[in-house]
């Protein structure tokens, strides 16, 4: 039975994915921040109140849609961008973060204690940063549909996800194998 081996190029091939993370962020947040120059429309998805739609066909709210802010001040351009820097720098933080672990796989010794260290932050970026971008986006859509006159008094709204919180619980259950398998091979070495 063969066993697969990591190679160079499966080492140039996942740095170079965590390296286009952090592009393709960043060349989005410059789409964002050319948008806030065009001083285009601002589109946020919301619920609208009631009053506001007409029920037909015997359908009863709450509805959803799209509310348009069709010339934003330069403070709403930059509230609205707030959610994708937040996401981006999410993004961004955790890119590098594998991106200091596959160099130690790389290397030959994954079980590093820097790796242990990089999984246990990488475990809480995804956790406590995943669980902000939500907040930071429902805060941004709060206050720019806020300011769209006609709608009247919309309530505030927040949608959580827990995935973020999941998905960092995981992580950290990686990142401590990794720091036990540190700690035995540690004792193992002092045995000999």
């Amino acid at each position: 039975m063969r066993i697969l081996r990591w190679g160079r190029s499966d080492q140039v091939g996942l740095e170079a994915v965590l390296w286009l993370i952090p592009v393709l962020g960043v060349g989005s947040l410059l789409a964002g921040v050319i948008d806030l120059w065009r001083d285009g429309p601002i589109r946020v998805q919301t619920e609208l109140p009631d009053g506001l739609v007409e029920a037909g066909a015997g359908l009863q709210g709450p509805y959803e849609g799209t509310v348009v802010l069709a010339n934003p001040s330069m403070s709403q351009h930059v509230v609205h961008l707030l959610p994708h820097l937040s996401a981006v720098l999410l993004a961004v933080t955790a890119a590098a973060l594998l991106l200091g672990a596959v160099r130690d796989l790389g290397a030959g010794d994954p079980f590093t204690p820097s790796s242990a260290r990089r999984l246990q932050a990488l475990a809480a970026v995804v956790a406590v940063g995943g669980v902000l971008v939500q907040v930071v986006d429902d805060l941004a859509r709060n206050h720019v549909v806020a300011q769209v006159p006609g709608l009247g008094n919309l309530p505030v709204t927040f949608e959580l996800s827990f995935w973020p919180l999941a998905a960092g619980l995981l992580i950290a259950f990686v990142g401590e194998v990794f720091a036990r398998g540190v700690a035995l091979r540690e004792d193992v070495e002092g045995l000999v």
